[in-house]
């Protein structure tokens, strides 16, 4: 407003100096003698400010705020996610969401500053138009001027004064743009800018140069060469710098010896932890290690949403099994393939295989049109053979009748499959009593008469991690602890136990393992003599017997295995029927051979259940029969 002033009311009598040295030099520079040839190159200057910075800032500005805010509940869920998976502690959770809700007021905020920033380059615009308008009103009807010449003093004034206050607005603009592209990255913005100039001594000298040249060109000469010195000065600083750096990494060809502080304020008494240490001592329940490939499954930001799938996975074992799955840590492994992962229970690996994370596993139930090429895998749950198949090739492999899994529903079918097969082990005696608290609230007296005196928390645990070893959900708590009470009068042993809660479970049993219209199919086994199946499973228990030596060892194996997996082949759950006598015996026995079956006791099945034998077995004979269906 003042240099306007000074430019309507002073340009007539004195000249291009009327408004200042910094406005009549860069009028004079821009239009370089021609009031046009400055006209020019003011509106490229103009145009550059509105279509590529000011235009640009604004629109990162709207885009940034919009996608932070409908951003927000998603960062928010997957915080909770993190939460729940125990890759978070609550107070780094509670740190967490206030940093979300600062990047979306931050957004928020430079959506408003940028209207600000395109205001302050349209102010300058309008004051140019007024300056030239006016100053030609007042140099001709006023002053009296002629028409030539008021054009070239007051078009000279008025471009130098343009520029003079479009160049603070672009450099506002360029800062707002700067600010919100990179206000997400770890450091400050005046570090980065500070590191990336010193970082070298040849900006410095460049900018030297330019200012040196701009004192010599109608410009303040003594701030222009006060400027150019200074950075000559940091320029040399910085290539002393350098010098001496390289030298000290060259000294005489020798590796230097490592510097190692030791502090001895404060030792550490005699067999103390040293700091930090802790952390090793502790074994964490689930671990699932990735691969440096398969990490992005579990990046929110690139779209994994494996953390949503592994809540979900707790939530459905809690629903069907009736106990809370631990925290199930997830991190990089750099010691597996980049495709590998590999499932921890208390560190050991119980699990693993090979996932491609830009592929889809498209799965063969037995009903597919063509075959597919792809890299050979199955489906963890069913065992079902499939192909790992490009993503983009999905949709014909459906239209071939494929069934495809994305690679994260993959990965947790498989890690589904070691929950419920290590489940036992997964339950530990904290669990069981959490389990007694919440049931206490409901049946306090119940609670109590069981531990009072019949049974203790150790024996409780034992029977329930034995039926989770089994395939049995333990939900119906209340159920299995009257049966507990009960049987604690007559005995303590772990069998009789076991065996008073899987014949309360009967209806369970019946329902867990039967098919869809709850028929239970299974394979009958007669144990004619009991003695002897003790004997094999002493003669099993001596080595370290696989399926292959128990089927040469014994040959009622072989039979019992064939019959199991002909089962599998109808998509039924491999259950052998047996007495109740020998049923413990015979779960032995295919535990030590790593067969997988449900050995279900006459006992523990409800006389209505609706049961189909597929086969029928009798040990220590050659005998085998085919029920018909």
């Amino acid at each position: 407003v003042a240099s306007t002033r000074l430019i309507l009311s002073e340009a007539s009598s004195e000249g291009v100096e009327a408004a200042g040295g910094v406005i009549a030099s860069f009028g004079e520079f821009v239009a370089a003698g021609s009031p046009l040839v400055g006209g020019v190159v003011f509106a490229i200057v103009v145009v550059i400010q509105f279509l590529v910075i000011t235009k640009g800032a604004t629109r990162i500005s709207e885009v940034a705020a919009r996608f932070a805010l409908d951003g927000m509940p998603g960062r928010q869920a997957a915080v909770d996610a993190d939460l729940a998976s125990g890759l978070l502690t609550p107070e780094m959770a509670q740190e967490r969401r206030a940093e979300i809700a600062r990047q979306a007021d931050f957004y928020g905020a430079m959506d408003g500053a940028g209207k600000f920033v395109r205001g302050d380059a349209v102010a300058g615009l309008a004051i140019t138009i007024i300056n030239i308008v006016g100053g030609l009103g007042i140099g001709v009807l006023q002053d009296g001027l002629p028409l030539a010449d008021a054009i070239d003093l007051y078009t000279t004034l008025t471009i130098g004064d343009g520029l003079v206050s479009q160049v603070p607005a672009f450099l506002i603009s360029l800062a707002a743009g700067f600010l919100v592209t990179r206000s997400s990255a770890p450091t400050d913005l005046s570090q980065d800018v500070v590191g990336q100039v010193i970082a070298h001594p040849f900006p410095l000298w460049i900018a030297a140069g330019f200012l040196a040249i701009l004192a010599f060109t109608g410009f303040p000469t003594g701030p222009m060469l006060g400027l150019a010195g200074m950075c000559v000065v940091g320029g040399l600083w910085l290539t002393a710098s350098r010098i001496d750096s390289h030298a000290s990494h060259a000294g005489d060809g020798k590796p230097s010896e490592p510097k190692v502080e030791v502090s001895a304020s404060k030792p550490h008494a005699k067999g103390a932890s040293a700091p930090g240490l802790e952390r090793h001592l502790q074994v964490e329940p689930l671990e699932l290690s990735l691969g440096v490939s398969l990490v992005r499954l579990a990046d929110k930001a690139n779209g994994g949403d494996l953390l949503e799938r592994v809540s979900a996975l707790r939530e459905r074992i809690a629903s069907e099994l009736g106990f809370i799955l631990p925290k199930v840590r997830i991190q990089d492994d750099l010691r597996l393939d980049p495709r590998q992962f590999s499932i921890k229970l208390r560190g050991v690996p119980v699990a693993s295989g090979t996932i491609y994370a830009d592929a889809s596993l498209a799965v063969n139930d037995g009903f597919v049109a063509g075959s597919l090429k792809g890299i050979d895998g199955s489906e963890p749950a069913t065992g079902k053979s499939g192909a790992w198949i490009p993503q983009a090739e999905a949709d014909e492999a459906r239209t071939l009748g494929y069934r495809v899994l994305l690679p994260q529903v993959v990965l947790l079918q498989s890690l589904d499959a070691a929950v419920r097969r290590y489940a036992g082990e997964l339950l530990t005696r904290e669990h069981v009593h959490n389990l007694l608290d919440h049931l206490k609230q409901r049946t306090p007296r119940l609670v109590d008469d069981l531990l009072a005196g019949r049974l203790s928390g150790g024996e409780v645990h034992r029977v329930l991690a034995e039926l989770l070893a089994e395939g049995l959900p333990i939900r119906d708590l209340e159920t299995i602890l009257e049966a507990l009470g009960d049987a604690a009068r007559q005995s303590h042993e772990h069998a009789d136990l076991t065996l008073a809660a899987r014949l309360a479970l009967r209806r369970t049993i019946a329902r867990q393992f039967s098919d869809s219209r709850g028929v239970l199919n299974a394979v009958l086994v007669d144990v004619p003599e009991t003695e002897q199946l003790h004997q094999d499973l002493e003669l099993a228990s001596t080595f370290q017997p696989s399926r292959t030596r128990l089927e040469q060892l014994l040959p009622w194996f072989g039979q019992l295995t064939a019959a199991l997996d002909q089962l599998v082949a109808t998509e039924h759950h491999p259950v052998l029927l047996c007495r109740s006598e020998c049923r413990v015996v015979l779960r032995d026995l295919l535990r030590q051979a790593g067969v997988t079956a449900q050995v279900i006791g006459h006992r523990e099945l409800l006389p209505d259940t609706d049961t189909r034998i597929h086969a029928e077995i009798t040990l220590f004979s050659t005998q085998v029969s085919t029920a018909a269906a």
